[in-house]
């Protein structure tokens, strides 16, 4: 029961999205520009860094923020942990409110790693921005992250069941990026250079 409450509380928390609410008061359809993702990424290359950069710190307190209320109630309890940043995670990526049409979930899954294994959020974090610095595209800096995590909680000895979820998050957001992908093969891709541009 405990675990199916942390799950509920975690997955609503993870469908607040502010990308769709600054589309709103803009009159501008995110579903229809650039990756046409309701996430940071897009709301970076739609509306310019500073929406970004803002959408960005919510997204990324969603993910953070089950973390850190579940690490305080249960501190011994690494798979309360990751139960609660997994949701939000999926509440970002499949929430029912929008037909489980959301974000890629890349900003929520940076908060869970810095409110679940602080040193190594931060170090993927600088990882994440070198990726950036060397390729500009988002997608390609989100693929080193999620592929190496659960390569990593295995060391960090997370029990199967942890390893299992952010494995099942690792799938979700490789298929997820499959079009950024796409366009990056075909150089359609839009830069996180170009966001700078935009004001």
């Amino acid at each position: 029961m405990v675990y199916l409450l942390i799950a509920l509380i975690s997955y609503v928390i993870g469908m607040i999205n502010p990308t769709l609410l600054i589309g709103f008061f803009k009159r501008v359809n995110v579903r229809k520009t650039g990756s046409r993702n309701p996430g940071t990424s897009n709301a970076a290359m739609t509306f310019g860094l500073r929406y970004g950069i803002f959408v960005g710190i919510i997204d990324i307190l969603k993910g953070a923020m089950p973390v850190v209320v579940l690490r305080v109630m249960y501190p011994d309890q690494d798979l309360m942990h990751v139960l609660g940043g997994f949701f939000a995670i999926i509440g970002h990526v499949f929430p029912v409110v929008m037909k489980f049409k959301g974000g890629k979930g890349t900003a929520p899954f940076g908060g869970f790693l810095l409110a679940a294994m602080p040193l190594y959020g931060v170090i993927m974090a600088f990882v994440y921005f070198l990726g950036l610095k060397l390729w500009d595209y988002m997608a390609l800096s989100t693929l080193i992250v999620v592929v190496l995590t659960p390569i990593i909680m295995f060391f960090y000895s997370y029990d199967i069941t942890s390893i299992g979820l952010l494995t099942l998050f690792m799938v979700i957001s490789i298929y997820l990026h499959m079009p950024n992908f796409a366009r990056i093969y075909y150089g359609l891709e839009i830069g996180i250079s170009n966001a700078f541009k935009k004001q």
